[in-house]
């Protein structure tokens, strides 16, 4: 008996059974008669099919991309996992190292708090950021390698080197927010006089020409102005060269200061300095300092959103004042039944 009958055939069966069913229909439709639709008859290049674009046409009109077939501007500007970070650091030059005998990340703390602080908004205003302790930073380490660590090339008041701290941000977005207030207060890839923050220089003269009356003690503090600065962190093709070429060295032959190099490596690391959930220092005065930096910053929105609501309370004053100066329109019943007009005019 025909399975079609009895109803009993499997997957396999089934779609046999649709393609000798779809065939039978077009065979049976009558002689020279062709039931294909017409942008079916025409070339895959009439139709506006372009094979060597790399996108493959899906069923809902949108184009995929074939897998292995990349476009080559995208290659291109592609970036490294190396240079996304490299774009939320920054390096702050000309702080004095620690004595190592004294080290402690309490301190390391201290000092990146004092940069972050002078940045602040308390200093330079609308042009200042508010670094969060625990929410923006991610860690900072000193690069004890480089040629500012040793003393014979820059030192410090205490006559040791002074190794640049290299900090690392949550965010691009926090990092570029603090070049620029570098930029504002005097402190990117140098150090210089401004007229704006927390060591700010004074202007000798007016608009006018006449001479400015200076303030003593703006002008001590512009004679505080510490010697640190801030550049962004870059990653070259020409560094990472190097470094590779080094490397290769490195495995090649056996270098004796292979093992100093890990075993300075091993020590730089256990002095990097951790934020967040993986904070690894005890409470220091960066806390206190920071606390009330942000205390500060909360005192100006919850004033800013005050001010706000009293200018849209004065604004809802003024109009129930025009509503109410406004004559009142009589009733189309009331006057149609004769019963409009004030209380004096019935």
């Amino acid at each position: 008996m025909d399975p079609r009958r009895e109803g009993r055939f499997t997957v396999s069966e089934k779609i046999s059974l649709v393609r000798f069913s779809a065939v039978e229909l077009g065979a049976g439709a009558g002689p020279g008669v062709n039931h294909r639709p017409y942008n079916h008859q025409r070339s895959d290049q009439q139709n506006g099919a372009r094979p060597d674009d790399g996108f493959s046409k899906q069923r809902n009109g949108r184009r995929k991309r074939e897998r292995g077939k990349t476009d080559p501007q995208e290659e291109t500007e592609r970036r490294t996992n190396r240079e996304r970070i490299s774009d939320r650091e920054i390096i702050i030059h000309g702080i004095e190292s620690q004595d190592p005998l004294t080290y402690t990340k309490e301190r390391e703390a201290d000092l990146v708090q004092d940069v972050f602080e002078e940045l602040g908004v308390e200093h330079l205003k609308h042009f200042g950021v508010d670094v969060n302790l625990k929410y923006d930073i991610f860690s900072h380490i000193r690069l004890d390698r480089h040629w500012e660590a040793y003393p014979e090339n820059r030192s410090g008041e205490e006559g040791r080197g002074c190794a640049p701290i290299k900090v690392r941000l949550m965010s691009q977005k926090i990092c570029n927010l603090v070049l620029k207030a570098a930029d504002k207060g005097g402190c990117l890839l140098g150090r210089k006089a401004v007229f704006i923050g927390k060591h700010r220089a004074q202007h000798l003269k007016d608009r006018a020409g006449n001479n400015v009356e200076q303030d003593h003690e703006v002008a001590a503090m512009a004679a505080k102005r510490p010697g640190w600065h801030i550049r962004p962190s870059t990653t070259t093709q020409r560094r990472a060269e190097l470094n590779e070429a080094r490397e290769k060295r490195d495995k090649e032959k056996d270098d004796p200061e292979k093992d100093r190099w890990r075993k300075e490596n091993e020590d730089n690391k256990r002095k990097v300095v951790f934020y967040g959930i993986r904070r690894n220092f005890d409470n220091s005065r960066a806390d206190e300092v920071n606390g009330r930096m942000m205390d500060e910053a909360k005192a100006r929105r919850d004033a800013a959103a005050a001010a706000k609501l009293k200018k849209d309370e004065e604004k809802r004053a003024k109009i129930a004042e025009r509503l109410k100066a406004k004559p009142e329109v009589p009733n189309p019943q009331d006057v149609l039944s004769g019963e409009s007009g004030t209380p004096e005019q019935k």
